[in-house]
């Protein structure tokens, strides 16, 4: 309904008093990529109070590194971290940015990880294959012996060269 009217601040005010937030975080994260299409993100996250920043924040930090959520929410904390690094913060709210800012960093560094082993293991996947293929290629040998190409001879009886010269 908030969504339709273009009420956009105060849905996002209702999202995170409400506990969907805990419970259905799908739907908070589909509000967010509806804000974001609209390119309302900085408008309706910023001037928050810290209450309402640190919501916001263990949000992110809990559901961010889902693969589904990934996209809006990283743009969600790109915009968050933007509009509130030039601003001063109390204290409580600083630590939460510097939460979430870590959980980034360990997710990063988990990612870089994760691609490294997937490369070690696709080289020994492809390796595997080709020693694979050279053993197989060896039994076919080792069964039916080597290949030889010969050409066989092709003699035309009498009687048929006089059809085909016909």
């Amino acid at each position: 309904m908030l969504l339709r009217k273009g009420a956009l601040r105060q849905m996002v005010d209702k999202m995170f008093v409400d506990k969907s937030r805990l419970e259905k975080p799908e739907i908070v994260v589909a509000a967010f990529e509806q804000i974001r299409l609209r390119n309302a993100l900085p408008r309706v996250l910023a001037g928050r109070n810290p209450q309402s920043l640190i919501r916001i924040i263990t949000f992110l930090k809990l559901h961010m590194f889902k693969n589904n959520y990934f996209h809006t929410l990283s743009e969600v904390s790109d915009v968050l971290m933007t509009i509130y690094a030039e601003e001063s913060n109390p204290q409580h709210v600083v630590q939460h940015f510097r939460s979430l800012q870590k959980a980034i960093e360990i997710e990063l560094r988990l990612q870089k990880s994760i691609a490294k082993a997937n490369g070690s293991l696709d080289l020994l996947m492809q390796v595997s294959i080709a020693n694979q293929r050279e053993s197989r290629g060896k039994e076919l040998n080792n069964i039916f012996g080597e290949l030889y190409i010969h050409a066989i001879p092709f003699i035309m009886r009498n009687e048929e060269k006089s059809i085909v010269d016909a």
